[in-house]
């Protein structure tokens, strides 16, 4: 019986741009070169992109219509700090050593 083979899903860079034809040309380019794009045209659609998908990186414009790109930055880091830590109340921590 053959080993199916799981191919790796590609990193996914998260662009917020409030200019629609930057953004779609940012999207072609990184998609044409492997990546997923995860399109956002401010800082509130980024957001929730973020609470649902794993952006890898985060090309975000500094002046967006609903906030900044370092509002994004810092909603990123976050999210990604909060998944390093486990889930609350979960067995994340460690388990007492016996002596």
């Amino acid at each position: 019986m053959p080993i199916p083979v799981i191919e790796p899903r590609p990193p996914a860079i998260l662009v917020v741009e409030d200019d629609a034809d930057l953004r779609d040309n940012l999207g072609m380019l990184f998609s044409d070169a492997g990546f997923r794009v995860l399109p956002a045209e401010g800082a509130r659609e980024a957001m929730a992109l973020l609470a649902e998908a794993d952006a890898t990186v985060v090309l975000a414009d500094s002046f967006l219509g609903d906030g900044t790109g370092l509002d994004v930055l810092r909603a990123a880091r976050r999210r990604r700090r909060a998944a390093r830590r486990g889930p609350p109340g979960g067995s994340s921590a460690a388990a007492p050593r016996s002596h």
